[in-house]
């Protein structure tokens, strides 16, 4: 990775370029470690309510405002990934190589169960 560093920034990512692709990694760990544990918390808690529980309002309220906080974030670390990351693959890969997963990808997003996504974009 360090040594991408003299190869330029591909696709315009972050404005430091690939020399910054530790902290970029680094950061984007630590999004996916915050998420999974936010996830486990509030399933956690949800799973605990009894249908009879007067604070399950209360409960399921606090669940959704950070289900939405952590929703903006995942747009953010998205971004992220999509100008930073994603484009390099191109040096890594032979042009064949990068059409074809390209493909993959495409074909298994066509493919996602109707529960996974909230719309039907053309893909």
């Amino acid at each position: 990775i360090a040594g991408l560093a003299e190869a330029g920034s591909p696709g315009g990512g972050q404005a430091g370029g690939v020399s910054d692709l530790p902290a970029v990694i680094a950061g984007l760990r630590r999004d996916h470690n915050d998420f999974m544990f936010e996830l486990a918390r509030a399933i956690k808690l949800l799973r605990s309510l009894r249908t009879d529980d007067p604070r399950k309002d209360d409960f399921v309220g606090k669940v959704k405002v950070s289900l939405g906080k952590m929703r903006t974030q995942l747009e953010e670390h998205n971004r992220i990934e999509e100008n930073a990351i994603y484009p390099l693959q191109a040096l890594f890969t032979e042009p064949g190589l990068a059409a074809q997963l390209l493909e993959n990808i495409r074909h298994e997003l066509r493919n996602l169960p109707p529960r996974f996504t909230t719309r039907s974009a053309s893909i």
